[in-house]
């Protein structure tokens, strides 16, 4: 495969924000190698509202600091 083919493919997982792996042979694996609780985190994240999402932030925030 050529050159050009990668680089769509790059552009295409850049896009979903998942690996190249992830799109050619379904690993569930990302391009920064999280464990699968923390990519499990990271997508439910995205699915919650912004609103949701500042009060996710505040409480990981407290967990952290504690």
């Amino acid at each position: 495969m050529g050159k050009l083919y990668y680089s769509h493919i790059d552009k295409i997982a850049d896009k979903l924000e998942v690996s190249i792996d992830y799109l050619i042979r379904g690993e569930n694996k990302n391009r920064f190698d999280l464990s699968t609780q923390e990519f499990e985190l990271i997508e439910n994240f995205r699915k919650l509202s912004e609103e949701e999402k500042i009060t996710v932030s505040a409480n990981v925030k407290q967990l952290v600091v504690k």
